[in-house]
């Protein structure tokens, strides 16, 4: 089956969700737009329409960007994935990824006790 890569991009990606989690992680850094383009070796009119969702980043540049935060591409880019699985998978990694060590003894304890309860009632 051949793909038409302007198809995948149309469709499957979401450059705006993209744009406003870059965004999000910058504001939260408290760098400036101006900082982060001079870091990432970019314009700032193109630092902004990255962040609107108008331009396109290289894979090199969701590289440059996760370094830069200390996150992972998937960060970024998680509610891009197609399949369901992955995406909650990557979710469930977001929400451990800020507790503490107790703090994600206690959740995984707490999540194998619902999947225990709902393989119960599923049988």
């Amino acid at each position: 089956m051949k793909i038409d890569p302007k198809r995948v991009v149309n469709e499957e990606v979401d450059f705006v969700a993209i744009g406003n989690r870059i965004k999000s992680y910058r504001l939260k850094n408290n760098m400036t737009q101006e900082e982060m383009a001079e870091y990432l070796h970019m314009s700032v009119p193109y630092m902004s329409r990255m962040e609107s969702g108008t331009s396109v980043p290289r894979i090199s540049t969701i590289v440059k960007i996760a370094n830069l935060f200390h996150i992972t591409p998937n960060d970024l880019l998680y509610d891009t994935l197609k399949w369901t699985d992955q995406k909650q998978y990557y979710e469930i990694l977001n929400l451990l990824s800020g507790c503490s060590e107790k703090q994600q003894k206690i959740l995984f304890k707490v999540l194998r006790a619902v999947r225990e309860s709902i393989c119960e009632q599923e049988e």
